[in-house]
């Protein structure tokens, strides 16, 4: 988790130096980002139930070992097409193992106290690399060059791999049915595929019919999954576990959050090296303010667990980080910009913390698998596809007459109001649902 924390932001920041040096623009690079995202999710769900049957510590150590080669073939990509194949490579190699990674976590602990402390300490060693990734970044943008970032993470990687044999115990899910659902794997993997491919392509080729075949072809397999898995003796994914609609709003909630970060991420790093003129170094010290805040947050997040507190948290988080993206959008001084984005950085890291571990709570050890993979994948994709979007969106205000700076000030204005819109509709629909009592009192 470390290796993909750094790995994303390093190349956000060295994003600029590699669109230089394969004679593209940022918003085409970010196929580079989006490729990985995209494979990434489609591999989750899949990789969450797998480990759960087949075992965790097994298929973990498998992703890794796709994730390290897929390093190396990326540090020797000639060009961009190159470089994209291996980071979908490197997407699925990740996709094994994210999901499998948490449940191990979550099973070497009884206790809900235990798998929440635990799991909070995960994540805020995990966001470490959140800090170092875009120091990184920047530094060997502008030193040594963007493909060692590869080579880095690909050591890192191979280190993982001997301590996870040599140390990590076996786990996998006790309850009979040990049985994988291969045609509902092949489903989900197909259609978030063709749905992330489509919406992805049409941001660089436009809407053709090739497009529009993918995207409806995604959405007619997302349609037709849930009949399956309600027919299939042991499916893919119980649809049991959305009947908690704690789950429901909080996936809901995370999912905004990661097309809100991802797009952030994308926007900033554009206003800063390019509208700013920052250099690619100091570029990488605004970044990592707000990492460190993302990881002093964490914590915290995991104190506040009790009860049904994980939807107001979550969507009290999602105002203020809207707060804190329109002070970005509108401030130009540096004494405002950087305590924006600082505190954009805590609103996360402590709205983050809180839809992990109310989804490992609602599931019971048995299911961490499956309830990690479905909530990364929804996660995952979202910020895929908002990269995507966010890159088209900055592109359009170029097109349009406005300097790079005011189409970024634009696009962190969107990205505000879509996380202020969906806060208040999370927290409006769980007071609801508590009067109805369809969910405890909030």
């Amino acid at each position: 988790m470390f290796c993909m924390q750094v790995g994303f932001l390093a190349l956000m920041l060295a994003l600029p130096d590699m669109a230089r040096l394969f004679g593209k623009t940022p918003e085409v690079m970010q196929d580079a980002l989006s490729a990985y995202l995209l494979s990434n999710g489609a591999m989750l769900v899949a990789a969450g139930r797998l480990g759960d049957v087949a075992g965790r510590r097994r298929v973990f150590v498998a992703g890794c070992v796709l994730f390290t080669v897929a390093l190396v073939g990326a540090a020797l990509a000639p060009g961009l097409p190159v470089l994209v194949v291996f980071r979908v490579l490197q997407g699925a190699g990740a996709g094994l193992m994210l999901p499998t990674g948490i449940a191990l976590v979550t099973a070497s602990y009884a206790e809900a106290d235990q798998q929440a402390r635990a799991l909070a300490l995960t994540f805020a060693l995990a966001t470490t690399g959140t800090v170092i990734g875009p120091l990184l970044g920047g530094w060997l943008a502008g030193g040594p060059g963007w493909r060692w970032i590869f080579w880095l993470l690909a050591l890192f990687a191979a280190a993982t791999v001997a301590v996870t044999v040599r140390f990590v115990p076996e786990s996998r899910k006790k309850a009979p049915g040990r049985s994988f659902d291969v045609p509902g794997a092949a489903m989900v993997v197909l259609a978030v595929a063709a749905v992330g491919t489509g919406i992805d392509r049409a941001d660089s080729v436009g809407w053709s019919g090739a497009n529009i075949v993918l995207l409806a072809a995604g959405l007619a397999v997302i349609a037709v999954f849930p009949l399956r898995a309600r027919r299939a003796a042991h499916p893919l994914v119980d649809l049991a576990v959305f009947h908690d609609l704690r789950f429901s709003l909080i996936l809901f909630l995370g999912a905004v959050s990661s097309v809100c970060y991802a797009a952030t991420l994308f926007v900033v790093s554009v206003d800063l090296q390019d509208a700013r003129r920052l250099t690619a170094i100091r570029a990488s010290l605004v970044f990592a303010i707000m990492s460190v805040l993302v990881a002093l947050a964490i914590p915290v997040g995991a104190r506040l667990r009790a009860g049904n507190r994980q939807v107001l948290v979550v969507a009290g988080t999602g105002l203020i980080s809207s707060v804190a993206l329109l002070l970005l959008a509108v401030v130009t001084s540096w004494w405002a910009y950087v305590p924006a984005l600082a505190l954009y950085g805590f609103m996360l890291g402590l709205g983050d913390s809180a839809v992990t571990i109310v989804s490992q709570q609602v599931a019971g050890p048995d299911q961490a698998g499956e309830v990690s993979g479905v909530l990364l994948t929804i996660r995952t994709i979202t910020a895929g596809i908002s990269l995507a979007v966010a890159a088209s969106i900055v592109d359009a205000f170029e097109h349009g007459g406005h300097s790079t700076a005011a189409a970024c000030d634009l696009a962190l204005l969107l990205v505000a109001l879509l996380s202020v819109a969906a806060s208040l509709i999370a927290t409006a629909a769980g007071y609801a649902l508590a009067r109805r009592g369809l969910i405890k009192p909030l």
